[in-house]
């Protein structure tokens, strides 16, 4: 599966779990429709399993591989909801209007319920689906919380649907190392118009990058786990934000 991150860069143990959760017919399947709907979807989703299957393993946060791999997969699904928004909008590489940011922003509710169909006895998949921009601080361009769903709603969604209630330990750590993946990989900062369908999104430095989200995410108010959590996942990515730019500056060179 393509990627910006090079197979290469991951250890033998990080690459089985990410065959492990592709060889899952349910994840396979998820895969494919994102694929088919929008391919920067899908690009950028692979890219966030990596980094979910890197730093559970290197940051000694979980030593369970039967909690690694429900995480990795949340990586693989946790854009899944992007199917049910507009095509045009979830494509589109213009800034968004104010109605197609709130239509974007259905998408977490989306990944809640294309997973939870998928995986109905592996409740933190689609917990996380819905989680993944919780911890998000700040204010959006049109004067709006950048923490998306309401938590009210978040709570009662899961409470009603989630027959199976999810660990709230793992929950928590989970939702950082979704969190710390999906901001690292939308931010990796490479030119990369050839090599990435996002294009050219940032030039700042990985220190940069990774200091500015770790006080995004430590400031949340929804961070019901250790600080030393946040700063453990962000080493890891930012070991591989690093490694990814030398290995792309490298192979430029070569070519």
């Amino acid at each position: 599966m393509r990627s910006i991150f090079p197979s290469v860069l991951f250890s033998s143990a990080e690459n089985l779990a990410l065959k492990s959760a592709e060889a899952n017919s349910a994840c396979q399947n998820a895969l494919s429709i994102i694929e088919e709907y929008d391919f920067k979807t899908y690009y950028h989703s692979v890219g966030v399993a990596q980094l979910v299957s890197a730093i559970t393993h290197r940051a000694d946060l979980i030593n369970d591989e039967t909690i690694i791999q429900p995480l990795v997969t949340a990586g693989y699904e946790h854009d899944f909801g992007k199917v049910m928004v507009a095509k045009e909008v979830v494509s589109s590489s213009k800034a968004f209007t104010k109605n197609e940011w709130e239509q974007m922003k259905l998408h977490p509710i989306g990944s809640f319920f294309l997973s939870l169909a998928s995986h109905p006895d592996e409740p933190i998949i689609p917990s996380l689906g819905l989680r993944h921009h919780t911890l998000q601080t700040g204010i959006d361009l049109f004067g709006n919380s950048r923490s998306y769903p309401d938590q009210n709603d978040v709570n009662q969604i899961e409470a009603f649907y989630l027959n199976t209630k999810v660990n709230p330990k793992i929950r928590s750590l989970g939702m950082v190392v979704i969190t710390v993946a999906d901001q690292i990989e939308a931010q990796m900062p490479i030119e990369r118009l050839n090599s990435h369908p996002y294009g050219d999104r940032s030039h700042a430095s990985p220190d940069v990058i990774v200091e500015k989200t770790r006080i995004e995410i430590t400031s949340s108010p929804y961070l019901n786990i250790e600080q030393s959590a946040v700063v453990k996942a962000l080493s890891v990515a930012k070991e591989i934000m690093k490694q990814t730019i030398e290995y792309h500056g490298d192979n430029r060179q070569k070519t």
